[in-house]
């Protein structure tokens, strides 16, 4: 076996440093490369979802939904305090069962009101008070105005803008001069066959 010189043993060593020294070099040069990209390299934030208020997640969901049209529905308007009312669908209005035991309040005097009508009918109604006391009012007033029976309109001026007033006085006149009693007014009465009355025939008829 040949040995090499004492000067070759030296140049080996010499070259094997500089190999294993360029190989440390270009490691920690990569190393710095890869640092440095890292550190240039812009970070992208990623923004966390914004938490869904209770508004907002309602909002969402009423938008969401279909909106429903609601229907027109004519006729539908509440009944008017004078309008009249009867069937079985509505009590009886307020009344007396029995005649007066002592005087009553006067009716107000005709000659308070301007229309002719008005007139004639609180003219009548002067003369069938204790008839009046004993019927019902079928414009409602005794739960609005807290009549007793219909004679409570016209001791008053709520007769005097109330048709069915008006009406149920000149029919309850009526039966009276026909020689009807007051149960027995106060029964058709309830019956609706004041409805039927003719408002101007009753007046050319009785008014003097």
């Amino acid at each position: 076996m040949r040995f090499l010189p004492s000067r070759s043993w030296g140049r080996l060593a010499l070259i094997a440093a500089g190999l294993v020294g360029a190989g440390i070099l270009v490691f920690s040069l990569g190393t710095r490369s890869y640092s440095a990209a890292a550190v240039a390299a812009p970070r992208v934030k990623t923004a966390a979802p914004a938490a869904a208020t209770p508004s907002t997640t309602a909002a969402s969901a009423a938008e969401a939904m279909p909106r429903m049209a609601m229907p027109d529905m004519p006729g539908m308007a509440m009944p008017a305090s004078s309008a009249p009312h009867a069937g079985p669908a509505w009590a009886t209005p307020a009344y007396h069962s029995h005649a007066p035991r002592g005087p009553l309040p006067a009716t107000l005097p005709p000659s308070q009101f301007t229309d002719p009508r008005v007139q004639a009918i609180y003219a009548m109604a002067a003369k069938i008070e204790k008839v009046l006391y004993q019927q019902p009012c079928y414009c409602r007033c005794d739960r609005e105005l807290g009549h007793t029976s219909l004679l409570s309109c016209y001791i008053g001026t709520h007769a005097s803008i109330c048709q069915v007033c008006l009406m149920e006085a000149a029919f309850a006149y009526h039966e009276t001069q026909r020689g009807r009693t007051p149960a027995q007014i106060r029964r058709e009465i309830m019956q609706g066959a004041w409805r039927k009355i003719n408002l101007e025939q009753v007046i050319a008829r009785y008014a003097h």
